[in-house]
């Protein structure tokens, strides 16, 4: 196994749309590791949170995802 080390993704500002935004997510971050070279991630981990802007009646959510882009070979 050989590791490149760290890769992340984030979604842009996900306000009150109905997409999957994990889906595009996690396609953006193989997208990442495979310009590395990698065909696989691991430790995967979802970061969430909000945050308010423009006072307090607008809250904008977000998702970060990261992992280690790795290239699995043959056993």
């Amino acid at each position: 196994m050989k590791n490149f080390g760290l890769v992340k993704a984030t979604t842009s500002e996900i306000t009150a749309k109905f997409r999957n935004e994990d889906d595009e997510l996690l396609s953006s971050l193989f997208t990442e590791a495979t310009k590395l070279g990698a065909n696989a991630i691991i430790n995967l981990q979802y970061i969430s949170g909000s945050y308010q802007r423009n006072g307090h009646a607008f809250v904008t959510s977000y998702l970060i995802a990261t992992g280690d882009a790795v290239l699995l070979e043959d056993i």
